[in-house]
Order: C-alpha cells, then structure tokens, then sequence
C-alpha cells in the first residue's frame, strides 16, 4: 500500500482543498482557525471562533472600538476574515465587483484570523499588505477606515 501522506497521494487533493470550508460543521469545537473552548452550541460566528456578538450582527466599525474582547485575535485585532467579509459587501455596493488583482489576496484573507496565520507559503503580513496594494480602486469612507485599520495591523503585527 502507497504512503497515503506522499506527495503523489496528496497532489490530486490540493485541486478541491480551496473548496473546502474550515470549521463549518455545525457543533464542532473548531471555528476557521481559531479554538473555541466548551462545546459549540451554534450560536457562535460561523468563521469567529469566538461567541457571537450580541444581537449576531457585528456593530460598524465607525462606532470606535465596539467589538468585545472575545472577538479580537491574539494580536489584539479584528479577525482578518471578518474584515475581508466587510471589504467584500462594501466594494460590491459600489456597483463594481472586487478589483481582479485583489481578489486573490482578499480570498486568502478570509482564511486567516491574525497577521501572524500563515496562507500556505505567505505570511498574514504580506498577503494584507498585496491586498492594499492591489486595493486602490475601492474607494470611500468604509474603504478609508478599513485601509487604515490593515495598515495599523500590519505596523502592529
């Protein structure tokens, strides 16, 4: 019997692993890449890992900071995913879908919760920092304030 862990095994999985969705299966402990502890009982972010915010609709981000502290990361940020969540509802209001060259980098960001979460071979750093490369045709106050909020991000992480 073949090693199943060899690359010859593993190779023809690597097309369907960007399909698979980490921690979307209804009552299991683990949550995109982060650890909830006790058992799930549903109520919490599908992707968070953490408990739900209150009324499960995340307050705006104008309002300051307003997200409860089980819902940062260990960095002290927003999760990565949560904000690439938010970039993808404000850039589709604008009558115009994801700039192409950022989509990459936004999707890669909806696998990471902290900077410091690797995606594949890339840091969270560098894939934050292509995305806002790339980003420069969102525009806007939410654009503004978000893009200042990676920036902080990566000046932190």
């Amino acid at each position: 019997m073949p090693n199943p862990f060899s690359l010859e095994s593993l190779a023809p999985n690597w097309a369907i692993a960007s399909e698979i969705l980490k921690g979307d299966v209804k009552g299991h402990v683990f949550h995109g890449n982060q650890w909830e502890s006790g058992q799930s009982d549903g109520q919490s972010d599908k992707r968070g890992g953490g408990q739900a915010v209150a009324g499960g609709t995340p307050p705006n981000h104008f309002s300051g900071n307003a997200y409860p502290q089980q819902n940062l990361t260990p960095s002290g940020h927003r999760p990565l995913h949560d904000i690439a969540d938010e970039i993808e509802k404000d850039w589709s209001k604008q009558g115009k879908g994801v700039y192409f060259g950022a989509k990459p980098y936004l999707d890669a960001m909806r696998t990471l919760s902290d900077i410091k979460d690797k995606y594949i071979f890339d840091s969270g750093k560098s894939i934050v920092n292509y995305f806002l490369a790339n980003a420069s045709g969102w525009k806007g106050d939410t654009a503004r304030a978000i893009k200042a909020e990676l920036k902080d991000i990566v000046k932190k992480g």
